[in-house]
């Protein structure tokens, strides 16, 4: 036996649930009727409980790929800062050969390229004026020590002693002490 769903108001409009609801509601006194009402409701409990599972592992899927793209990002996240850090070594290191091959010693390279690298124009200029101050005092000792004293042969000063400086006559003591002012001052108890 069929049932008669003309008998319910909006039956067509309703979702699969409002009808169960309204079948179960009809009174049906047909035995065959009431069997297939308990069918139509098996089905329809059948397709809810399988909405549910679907909707269920969907959720599962979702939070799952969810979870995945969250690693990776954070993966990739981590590869960047990886890449920046070792580019920015790379960069301190190269600065670093450069300045080494310009007469700095390390400290003082390292020091500038770390502010160069950095933007820190003040770091930079202050490691560089202490290094152009060191390099002048170097220079200029350097040059001190090649350049020839005057007078002399070569520039070497005779053996001099008190006794000896004090027989010379006033012009000559003058100019021994003008040609060799170190030795002038070892005389008189000088370095």
């Amino acid at each position: 036996m069929k049932v008669d769903v003309s008998k319910i108001d909006g039956y067509a409009e309703m979702s699969a649930e409002e009808k169960v609801q309204a079948l179960e509601a009809l009174e049906v006194e047909d035995e065959d009727a009431k069997a297939e009402l308990k069918r139509y409701k098996d089905a329809c409990t059948k397709a809810n409980s399988e909405a549910a599972e679907s909707k269920r592992q969907l959720k599962a899927l979702q939070e799952k790929a969810s979870e995945g793209a969250s690693d990776t990002e954070k993966q990739i996240t981590e590869l960047k800062e990886q890449i920046e850090t070792l580019n920015r070594q790379k960069s301190i290191s190269e600065r670093t050969a450069s300045f080494l091959k310009m007469g700095m010693n390390e400290e003082v390279a390292s020091k500038c390229s770390e502010a160069f690298t950095n933007g820190d124009s003040k770091a930079f200029f202050d490691a560089m004026g202490s290094f152009m101050t060191d390099h002048d005092k170097a220079f200029k000792a350097e040059l001190l020590k090649s350049t020839p004293r005057p007078g002399g042969e070569g520039g070497k000063a005779p053996e001099m002693t008190l006794e000896k400086f004090r027989k010379m006559s006033m012009a000559e003591r003058s100019q021994f002490a003008h040609d060799f002012p170190d030795e002038y001052n070892k005389l008189y108890g000088g370095k």
